[in-house]
């Protein structure tokens, strides 16, 4: 029994791991952000499209700002990191980029 009550406290850990990164990683989703594009993700989703993921700077997984499939929008991404533009943006409650500004 002691096996198997390990097992669960390893599992419950993992798990914890798992939902505090979750939640770190959402921490800039249904609200406005800004600063500058430190890294973008091109990510294939499980349904097929394919979408870029805006990370602002220092550009962990603490300030992902959200996820597009637009192609406005990563436009306006790549040549906001190419320049070091700073930007201001909104992503809804799912994380989808809905406007983003220039500065």
């Amino acid at each position: 029994m002691s096996k198997f009550n390990s097992l669960v406290a390893k599992s419950v850990l993992v798990l914890s791991l798992f939902a505090a990164a979750g939640a770190q990683a959402s921490n800039l989703c249904g609200g406005v952000y800004n600063g500058t594009v430190e890294r973008l993700r091109v990510q294939e989703q499980a349904n097929g499209e394919t979408v870029v993921r805006l990370y602002t700077y220092p550009g962990t997984n603490a300030e992902y700002a959200g996820y597009t499939s637009s192609e406005q929008f990563v436009k306006v991404l790549l040549a906001a990191k190419k320049s070091q533009t700073e930007i201001t943006g909104y992503t809804d409650e799912q994380c989808r980029i809905k406007w983003i500004d220039l500065k």
